[in-house]
């Protein structure tokens, strides 16, 4: 390919890449480099299935229209799992013993006089179970609970000097569990992923405050719109 044909194959990129953004979205050239790459990316990725090969009926490995897609849950759920065992090793010796609980003790140390529902909302987690976690703390005495005269309808919650001492010796072990779980990529792959994953985060938070009445195709129809 001389430099004429390698020119005219980049504009042609740049209007392929351009009728895949979105009208909100703006355009950069780390988005078009990471468009690129994966065009022309002819290393193949296997995704293994959930169950056995000897399953004959596995209801996420069905023939989808969007193969990718149902790559990306399953990749997810497998992530999930690697990520949670990380932690579990991590917190092994600790007075913390769940990544639920090891986030709600940092969300109070980094946000002083958090509510109990900022806390939960924050967390992702439902008021019942998120009520259980904090409970937990409160009698480790890793955090303490307290009304403030300013507002007296809630409860705000802070680190006690007990769980500052906890986090002070998880924390080294959590920053290996971070390199970890961002394995053999590049820090380029590992910014682009990144974004990513932060755009998807915005839409499912927005989804899980706002929208939690709603079924599973008025979400997907909410999505739609939102492309």
């Amino acid at each position: 390919m001389n430099s004429k044909d390698l020119l005219h194959t980049i504009i042609n990129d740049f209007y392929d890449f351009n009728s895949h953004e979105s009208e909100s979205d703006q355009a950069s050239m780390q988005k078009f480099v990471a468009f690129l790459n994966t065009k022309y990316d002819t290393e193949k990725i296997e995704v293994r299935p959930l169950t056995d090969a000897d399953t004959e009926i596995d209801l996420l490995v069905l023939e989808n229209e969007n193969e990718d897609k149902r790559d990306v849950l399953l990749l997810f759920i497998y992530l999930f799992k690697y990520a949670r065992n990380y932690i579990k090793m991590a917190l092994a010796e600790s007075e913390i013993h769940t990544a639920d609980e090891f986030a709600f003790v940092i969300s109070v140390l980094m946000t002083p006089e958090l509510t109990k529902t900022e806390l939960f909302q924050r967390n992702i987690v439902e008021k019942t179970s998120g009520t259980e976690i904090l409970k937990r703390l409160v009698k480790k005495g890793l955090i303490h609970e307290f009304k403030s005269d300013k507002n007296k309808k809630n409860i705000y919650l802070k680190i006690t000097p007990e769980g500052e001492a906890v986090i002070t010796r998880v924390l080294p072990k959590m920053q290996e569990v971070t390199e970890i779980v961002s394995g053999n990529l590049s820090a380029f792959e590992v910014k682009n992923l990144l974004k990513s994953l932060a755009k998807l985060e915005a839409l499912h938070n927005n989804i899980y405050n706002q929208r939690k009445d709603q079924n599973l195709t008025q979400i997907l129809d909410f999505i739609k719109q939102a492309k």
